[in-house]
């Protein structure tokens, strides 16, 4: 029997039905062939019936020891009796994994193919609903805090040519010391990746060497390599810093600017977009990413990639307490990252 489970829709980090794979363990982010179209009812639908070169985005859970009861409780949740869903086991990666798809892809026709064969950039739900996408993701993300686990890095690969990255969604160990995990920031990224279809990286379980402090890392060596496959225009590196700052956000792009190389004008759209949104900047001294082996000096120096560190008051990342102020943070990211999008375009 199949010891993983692939899922593509509902059940992904950050929607509302991921909590009935709370005993799961999330591995991967990848892609498999297929084809997802769009129900019309708020969640996509998959063939794996390969026609072309359609690929099908989702993640990949390690099923736990009692995975029959589980089993059990999806079947019943996609409906496998009456519905238009069976339960299949296909190969993914070497590893034979479940799948849900439809028992008659013919249902539905060429015009409700999502192209892109990701939902998490697809859904209008998550578009017209953010909080609810980030505090869902948020939820399932508590688990990975302080998990210790081989699958230290996840990617939601985009195609906007720009990186969120969050290297302190989890706990991390820097001069044998354990760092306390950022929150909202895997969600922040992952949110991103769905509002501009940029690619997010995020930590996924406990790092034994902190990616913002050390160069021999999983971390880097998953960003070096997708970034040899893929180039990229800018990379912007989430962090969090606590309310007793005094700004709202403090950027980091080297001592004399050197990690934008040469890009100043992503600086300027950084302060403009700032500044239409309320949102006051700090030095580019209190936290300059450039004192340790950042991922922001990394990216540029290595990957040779304009890239900029960011440190976001709590005050900002606290959508159960203050929800208006963290749609502001979404929108200000949105926008700012929508307008590098264009100039590279």
């Amino acid at each position: 029997m199949a010891e993983y489970l692939f899922v593509y829709g509902t059940l992904l980090k950050g929607e509302f039905a991921n909590y009935l794979l709370k005993n799961c363990i999330l591995t991967e982010y990848t892609s498999i062939p297929g084809t997802l179209f769009d129900t019309g009812y708020g969640f996509p639908a998959a063939s794996t019936e390969i026609n072309g070169t359609s690929v099908i985005w989702g993640e990949l859970y390690r099923l736990p020891v009692d995975k029959i009861t589980l089993l059990k409780t999806l079947d019943s949740y996609e409906d496998t009796s009456n519905g238009i869903f069976k339960r299949i086991s296909i190969t993914i990666n070497g590893t034979e994994s479940f799948i849900y798809v439809l028992k008659e892809p013919e249902i539905f026709n060429q015009n409700l193919i999502i192209t892109s064969g990701s939902w998490l950039t697809f859904s209008r739900k998550i578009k017209e609903n953010p909080l609810s996408f980030i505090t869902n993701f948020e939820k399932s993300h508590k688990f990975y805090y302080r998990h210790l686990s081989e699958e230290k890095t996840l990617l939601l690969r985009g195609d906007s040519g720009i990186i969120l990255s969050a290297p302190h969604a989890t706990n991390h160990i820097r001069l044998n010391k354990y760092k306390i995990f950022e929150r909202y920031t895997a969600a922040l990224s992952a949110l991103m990746h769905s509002l501009t279809c940029s690619t997010a990286v995020y930590t996924n379980s406990v790092s034994i060497s902190d990616p913002n402090y050390y160069d021999n890392c999983d971390y880097k060596t998953r960003l070096g390599i997708m970034c040899k496959d893929t180039p990229h225009n800018f990379l912007l590196d989430i962090h969090g810093t606590g309310e007793e700052r005094e700004f709202d956000i403090y950027p980091g792009i080297g001592r004399d600017k050197e990690f934008l190389l040469g890009q100043t004008n992503i600086l300027d759209d950084f302060y403009n977009t700032a500044e239409k949104y309320g949102i006051s900047c700090g030095s580019l001294d209190k936290f300059p990413a450039s004192k340790q082996q950042t991922v922001t000096k990394y990216a540029a120096t290595q990957l040779g990639i304009p890239s900029m560190q960011i440190e976001i008051n709590k005050r900002y990342r606290l959508p159960d307490k203050d929800p208006e102020r963290f749609l502001i943070l979404i929108e200000f990211l949105r926008d700012f990252l929508e307008m590098i999008k264009k100039r590279n375009e």
